[in-house]
């Protein structure tokens, strides 16, 4: 299953390389930064969603 919109749960995905795979230049020439994550929130508790998301910068 892709990443989707509408699901109860939290998703993150590489969406520059995802949408825009073949043509990284060009969305680069866009302003599109190929590191750009896209974000979908689910219904996990908030508190749960927090701090994944800060162990994730973390390690980056």
């Amino acid at each position: 299953k892709g990443p989707s919109l509408g699901t109860n749960y939290s998703l993150a995905c590489p969406y520059t390389l995802l949408a825009h795979y073949g043509e990284l230049a060009w969305a680069a020439q866009c302003g599109v930064d190929s590191n750009l994550v896209r974000l979908w929130v689910g219904m996990e508790p908030e508190n749960e969603l927090i701090g994944r998301l800060e162990d994730a910068l973390e390690r980056c």
